[in-house]
């Protein structure tokens, strides 16, 4: 689940977008509050870069002849051959470049069935969406730690304009970035190396083991005052 929020007019919106997965996977009362967006068809990527069909030909051409030799090489045992090591050093080069401008100027349609989840009201039976890899891919991170967002006080209340949240620095995010997500998986795990988790293991062990003796201490007490009372042997 990803979410993302905005302020217009002094108010905070979310937007939730929520993988099903199969029918029925999200309840009802979440799935009337949503757009259900069905892929129904995923098309060939394509590179909108002039004169790019003939360096993808040869691509293609390079990536079936690899692939059929690798799949033969991994099924007999020979891949750590020279003939594999010099295979390997002469094709990624050109795999890597093409991958490279692929991620810069590829795209991608996809074939949707919108449908309102409220009324089952079909929006668009055939509504087509053209994903740009490069603007689907920049300064993007994963994150589910709205909370400290909030407490950063990234987004700024504006008078009907829209702010987005902070990014990364880096690619990778730091300590401090970690701990301003404030996700209950970064949450806990600095706990697992600096020694915080063990020792509360082993603290409530020990408490659990008082408890236990102090309730067979008050066991044993009782039965020894109820065979001190008179009558406890059975005479009348």
């Amino acid at each position: 689940m990803h979410n993302h929020a905005t302020t217009i007019r002094y108010k905070s919106y979310f937007r939730k977008v929520i993988d099903s997965q199969r029918n029925g996977a999200v309840s009802s009362d979440i799935t009337e509050m949503t757009l259900e967006f069905q892929i129904l068809e995923s098309k060939k990527e394509k590179v909108v870069l002039p004169f790019f069909g003939i360096e993808k030909d040869l691509y293609e051409f390079l990536k079936t002849y690899y692939d059929k030799i690798e799949e033969e090489e991994k099924y007999v045992g020979k891949t750590r051959t020279l003939r594999a090591y010099l295979l390997r050093r002469a094709y990624m080069p050109i795999a890597r470049r093409y991958r490279r401008l692929s991620n810069a100027y590829g795209t991608q349609e996809k074939v949707l069935k919108i449908t309102n989840g409220q009324g089952g009201e079909v929006i668009a039976d055939k509504a087509v969406w053209t994903v740009i890899y490069r603007r689907a891919k920049a300064k993007r991170y994963a994150t589910d730690g709205i909370l400290g967002l909030y407490r950063k006080r990234v987004v700024h209340r504006s008078e009907g304009g829209m702010n987005d949240f902070s990014l990364f620095d880096g690619i990778r995010n730091t300590g401090e970035e970690f701990t301003e997500t404030n996700s209950l998986f970064y949450k806990r795990f600095p706990q697992y190396f600096n020694g915080e988790y063990e020792a509360k293991r082993q603290r409530l062990q020990i408490e659990k083991e008082l408890r236990e003796k102090e309730k067979d201490e008050r066991e044993k007490q009782k039965a020894e005052k109820a065979g001190k009372q008179p009558g406890t042997n059975g005479a009348k």
